[in-house]
């Protein structure tokens, strides 16, 4: 037997692990405008000191979208282009939003077709947090549709808000770098002294518009608020919310688990399994194992991208798994005992039968 392991393993029963975070995705009904999205859903603010676990079901504390950001989770109080946002934080066709759920605070991505969460505890709280996402789709639209604004009601709002002149750079930009060829006068923004109406969609403007500090940015926003025409359908609905990702930790047992070895025995096996390490920069053993996708998720999951198990082995035998759903999480971790059993001989667990249980 290998000096892999310096004592004897035991894997509890799959059915006995909690999932410590889940990502769901699924395809919505109709189309959703991100630009209308991002400008009229409310955001908790800096000025609201609640703390996260104090705030109503379905507080939104971060939007972000192509490199502006709103709500008090953002680096800034003030919506701000980025020079070169990142990726990772900011897409042109997807809004990142931190919303509040009855349990925690979850982060979803919201992109015309589809809704990502990521940090859902179950199935059941994943679906709750897409209903509470269609719910507030559906809110806008009906602001939209029941709040109109007209000419007269438009001009008295813009004059009320406009302040003091102001002397602008004009700048043009080239390769990332700013070079002023001008100057203009511009207002600053009153809210102050606005002009209040008994108007919904005017008091999201309202809001939205505390973010901005010039009047002729404002208006731009005001005026494509006003001749867009819809959010989206007030019947968009969602599809089957799938479970592409389920994490689960669990322990070997084993106070100490020599890594190269692992890693090289792993290597060895033809069933499936494939094996990653380096000595040097690794804290881990990568294990994977591919599975097959459905035909119903091939819609909803990434064309460049090879399905996988994944097992992340610890020095001190804790293991995190990941894997598309319970079903075929629990096939893996079956797998996987059975490698262990192969590699280490049956008495790497006491309760040996209890593992399919």
């Amino acid at each position: 037997m290998l000096n892999t392991l310096k004592k004897r393993i035991k894997m509890k029963p799959f059915n006995s692990l909690i999932p410590t975070t889940i990502t769901t995705l699924c395809e919505l009904t109709k189309k959703v405008n991100m630009h209308m999205v991002f400008s009229l859903l409310d955001t908790i603010e800096l000025d609201d000191i609640r703390p996260d676990d104090e705030l109503p079901i379905g507080s939104v504390t971060l939007l972000r979208w192509n490199g502006f950001s709103r709500g008090r989770d953002a680096h800034s109080s003030k919506i701000k282009r980025r020079k070169k946002a990142s990726k990772a934080t900011c897409f042109k066709n997807v809004i990142t939003m931190s919303i509040m759920t009855k349990t925690k605070k979850v982060s979803v991505k919201l992109g015309p077709m589809k809704i990502h969460i990521t940090g859902t505890k179950s199935r059941t709280h994943a679906e709750k947090t897409t209903d509470i996402i269609i719910d507030k789709l559906i809110e806008l639209q009906t602001v939209m549709e029941e709040n109109k604004i007209d000419e007269n009601m438009k001009e008295t709002y813009l004059t009320s808000i406009r302040g003091s002149e102001v002397l602008t750079k004009i700048e043009n930009e080239s390769d990332d770098v700013k070079n002023v060829v001008g100057t203009s006068i511009d207002h600053k923004l009153n809210f102050e002294n606005a002009q209040t109406f008994d108007n919904e969609l005017l008091n999201k403007i309202t809001r939205l518009g505390k973010h901005f500090n010039l009047y002729s940015i404002f208006i731009e926003q005001f005026n494509f608020i006003l001749q867009t025409t819809n959010v989206c359908d007030r019947d968009i609905t969602h599809g089957k919310v799938h479970m592409v990702m389920v994490n689960y930790y669990f322990d070997l047992g084993s106070n100490a688990v020599n890594l190269s070895e692992l890693h090289e025995k792993i290597s060895e096996m033809q069933n499936g399994f494939t094996s990653r390490f380096n000595n040097v920069v690794d804290s881990s053993v990568t294990i994977q194992h591919q599975y097959t996708l459905h035909e119903s998720e091939r819609s909803v999951r990434r064309k460049d991208k090879k399905p996988q198990h994944t097992f992340r082995v610890y020095r001190k035998g804790s293991v995190m798994q990941s894997g598309p759903g319970e079903e075929r999480s629990k096939r893996a971790y079956e797998l996987f005992y059975e490698t262990l059993v192969s590699i280490f001989g049956p008495s790497i667990c006491n309760e040996r039968s209890k593992i399919r249980n």
